[in-house]
């Protein structure tokens, strides 16, 4: 069981998504579906969900799709879990000085501080993961080594935790990290049957590399090559 997770008590936590425009969709979708789920399969609400932004209008995603914000960022004075997805986005506002304000505002109020992706760049740029273990997307290290170098960055695992802080490589290991968080909260149990409801595997280990061989096999340009690797990786053993 990870340190400083534990809460399997019946009490309702809430969940704070910090929205902004150009934020990755499924970095948003992904650790909400899983809270949501879980309130499913436990048959009462143990997360309560909401997403911000700066002004509390609509949050523009990559995808073109619009979130509805229920609160500003005003207004947000703690949560139990807080989440700063990442995103295109994210690129405009590593120099905010407003945003970073507000990062280091909330952050001591927050049980739990969550950055998905490159949102832990937006993290980084306020500060608060100086000398911490962390993690981001693989195509984001030159630029997080060379932009916040006294973070402790370990860029080849899925997910971090250091402490109330915690990271995920981005877009489907927010999904690992939110099940972790799940499991601490109520046992595996509980996380192995979110994991079935939301068809995932439960769950990849944070130290497991983000970075796949077998993907990295399968966009070869030879065909006979690419079908040798998966017959490979299918029956290794096989003459």
């Amino acid at each position: 069981m990870i340190a400083n997770l534990q809460n399997q008590t019946k009490r309702l936590q809430s969940v704070f998504i910090m929205g902004f425009n150009g934020v990755l969709l499924m970095d948003v979708a992904g650790p909400a579906q899983v809270f949501a789920s879980t309130n499913k399969v436990l048959g009462w609400k143990a997360y309560d969900i909401a997403i911000g932004s700066e002004d509390g209008g609509d949050v523009a995603t990559d995808t073109g799709l619009t979130l509805c914000a229920d609160v500003s960022f005003a207004t947000v004075a703690r949560a139990d879990v807080f989440i700063v997805p990442g995103g295109p986005g994210i690129d405009q506002r590593l120099d905010d000085p407003l945003l970073q304000r507000f990062l280091k505002r909330v952050a001591p109020h927050m049980e739990r501080f969550v950055s998905i992706c490159s949102g832990s760049l937006l993290t980084a740029s306020a500060g608060l993961l100086n000398g911490r273990k962390a993690t981001t997307h693989w195509e984001r290290v030159n630029l997080a080594r060379e932009r916040f170098p006294s973070v402790d960055w370990h860029l080849d695992e899925i997910f971090t935790h250091d402490g109330k802080f915690h990271c995920s490589a981005g877009v489907t290991t927010g999904i690992d990290l939110a099940l972790s968080l799940v499991e601490a909260d109520h046992g595996r149990r509980v996380a192995l049957s979110v994991a079935r409801e939301m068809v995932v595997f439960m769950q990849r280990q944070g130290g497991q590399s983000q970075y796949s061989e077998p993907l990295k096999a399968q966009a070869t340009t030879s065909k006979r090559l690419c079908d040798l690797y998966c017959q490979i990786e299918q029956d290794p053993t096989a003459l």
